[in-house]
């Protein structure tokens, strides 16, 4: 498997996928559009020094979006993806679900099942979010 975290690596691999495809210009400019959409989604965080030599393991783009929020609201990742309603636990999963939605290609059913709640609550927490803090943080 070709180590993505370097530019070295991420040439190799897209080096991989041409010789794979044999010229195909179409299924080429395809895979590299699919490529490059689902990076936007994955961080790659490289190893310390301190841990075992392993490859770099993914993290989540949204779960690193919602621990994000959490900690700017001092509420825990548990109570946003709880059933919770108070005042800061509901204002740090509208700006979770904004965040979400925002840098990622997450639709807002995607976004609902990874916070627990319908399509339409997502909807109805961005244009929230948007109205309360007047669209941009």
């Amino acid at each position: 498997m070709t180590d993505l975290s370097t530019a070295a690596g991420q040439a190799a691999h897209y080096a991989e996928i041409r010789a794979r495809l044999r010229g195909s210009p179409a299924e080429y400019d395809r895979t590299v559009r699919m490529a490059a959409r689902r990076s936007r989604d994955v961080i790659h965080i490289p190893p310390s020094a301190d841990l075992i030599e392993t490859a770099p393991q993914p993290v989540l783009r949204w779960k690193l979006i919602v621990a994000e929020c959490a900690a700017k609201y001092g509420v825990s990742v548990k109570d946003i993806l709880s059933m919770r309603r108070n005042k800061d636990i509901v204002s740090a999963r509208y700006e979770a679900m904004w965040r979400m939605r925002q840098e990622t290609t997450m639709s807002y059913p995607q976004i609902g099942a990874k916070l627990g709640r319908d399509h339409s609550t997502v909807v109805h927490a961005i244009k929230r979010h948007e109205r309360i803090r007047g669209g941009a943080l």
